[in-house]
């Protein structure tokens, strides 16, 4: 089990939107793009919506 799987919904969300954000700016690379992919594959089989805008 990932770190991601075992993360509330609330953290795996904001987590997604802060690496997003951080890419963005610049602060991270873009192969941080991998992480949202893990993050958005959890959130999906949480029946959680995140955007795919990466």
């Amino acid at each position: 089990m990932s770190a991601y799987e075992k993360a509330s919904s609330v953290l795996l969300s904001g987590l997604y939107y802060e690496i997003k954000r951080n890419i963005m700016r610049g602060i991270l690379s873009d192969n941080m793009k991998s992480e949202l992919e893990l993050i958005h594959k959890v959130a999906k089989q949480r029946g959680l919506y995140l955007p795919k805008d990466f």
